[in-house]
């Protein structure tokens, strides 16, 4: 006998997808999986662990060709899934106090989608649950709750839909199963007398009142294992970068080339030849990207023709640093203002990113011994000590070798 589990059906579901992309045959075959799922007990409690998996038995998502389709995640959104089940494993072994996850992102990788999907599986699934959405504006909070949210739901069969006490344009509440899901526009008076679950902050580095003034409001809302996921395009250097340096929380960052359909074919095998030549014959800065995504990220061809078509697409060229960064450094840099050279700064933070831990003798800082000089009515210093610490501000790669002459070389920066 087969072993009815979540992973079988998900993989059933996907087969008969494959061979029919026939979303009423899909719908019988969603009605058929709930009936089990109501008298499965192991299959419920699997789901009850790990909610995504009723997102891809049961979910219906209208892609961006505007077609209904199932709810199957991606790559992109594997991985972040991924990392939130981990991050949940990790506060039960107590390796972590706080699940505390920041997601910054590029244009249409999916993630508001998913955690929406994510956040209505954990509302129908659990007794108890409180979860709250917060967006940057009315509209997009609207948008959320209406065109992806509800619509999930009221497209789910009538047998695992938990009984509504309360159903509005913003609030879904299951009596029996007293559990809710909220979704609001921020600002520094939400949150009060609630006990959060589960938060969504979604476009938070855009948020009116800022981060800080709202996670004040929000004050002891949050139970000790609620689970917190910011998720936004950046917005400059903000309260949402500081979050995102402090390391108090979980980052998340995801390069726009993990989204598989961010590939595009040539239209003849001339074009492709021109376009491969020009990546090292022509220097302007489109092309000096190409060549750094190609030689230095590992892109391969389709993905490089992609970006450039998008980039070219742009009457404001700037805004592919914008809208698919590809650093996090990036992303605030591009997005913000700066009187430095963006593209130099990317370069070399981009670049002390991926050695800050290759190559590294050692780490730690000087310590100095200081006499005072009486005649001179001032300190000098007599003597210097290495001390080691992980943690220290000096990395050090190559140990100075003797009779070898040094040079520091200082800049200074001048403001007009």
């Amino acid at each position: 006998m087969i072993k009815v589990t979540a992973d079988f059906l998900i993989d059933r579901r996907k087969r008969i997808w494959e061979k029919y992309q026939d979303i009423k045959r899909d719908e019988r075959f969603v009605q058929a999986v709930c009936f089990e799922i109501i008298n499965n007990k192991n299959l419920r409690q699997e789901i009850f662990n790990y909610p995504e998996k009723l997102i891809e038995l049961a979910f219906n998502v209208v892609d961006k060709n505007k077609k209904l389709i199932p709810f199957f995640l991606n790559d992109v959104q594997h991985s972040f899934i991924d990392t939130l089940n981990k991050s949940i494993e990790d506060y039960e072994k107590g390796l972590i106090t706080n699940i505390s996850i920041l997601i910054l992102k590029g244009r249409q990788q999916g993630f508001t989608t998913l955690i929406t999907a994510y956040q209505l599986a954990r509302t129908i699934t659990r007794h108890n649950f409180e979860g709250l959405t917060l967006a940057d504006k009315s509209t997009n909070s609207e948008a959320i709750f209406q065109n992806k949210a509800k619509f999930i739901y009221n497209r789910l069969p009538e047998c695992i839909k938990p009984t509504e006490k309360y159903n509005s344009k913003k609030q879904l509440l299951f009596e029996k199963l007293n559990s809710s899901w909220a979704v609001e526009t921020a600002s520094k008076e939400v949150g009060r007398s609630r006990t959060i679950n589960f938060f969504h902050g979604s476009e938070c580095a855009f948020w009116k009142d800022g981060i800080s003034n709202i996670q004040a409001s929000l004050g002891e809302a949050f139970t000790k294992d609620s689970i917190k996921i910011y998720e936004t395009t950046a917005n400059g250097f903000n309260d949402y970068r500081t979050m995102w340096r402090s390391g108090e929380h979980i980052n998340c960052f995801y390069e726009w080339w993990l989204t598989q359909e961010y590939r595009l074919n040539f239209e003849t095998k001339n074009r492709r030849t021109k376009f491969l030549n020009d990546i090292y014959r022509v220097n302007d800065w489109i092309h000096q990207r190409l060549k750094w995504l190609l030689e230095e990220k590992g892109l391969d061809e389709n993905q490089l023709y992609w970006y450039y078509k998008k980039y070219n697409g742009y009457i404001e060229k700037e805004l592919i640093k914008q809208e698919y960064p590809c650093t996090p450094e990036e992303a605030f840099i591009a997005s913000g203002k700066c009187y430095f050279d963006k593209d130099v700064l990317i370069k070399y933070i981009d670049k002390l990113e991926q050695e800050k831990n290759y190559g590294v003798k050692k780490r730690g800082y000087f310590k100095y011994e200081t006499k005072y000089n009486e005649k001179k009515h001032k300190q000098y210093i007599d003597g210097v000590e290495w001390v080691d610490d992980p943690t220290g501000p000096i990395r050090i790669f190559k140990e100075p070798e003797e009779l070898i002459p040094y040079v520091l070389r200082w800049g200074y920066c001048w403001r007009r």
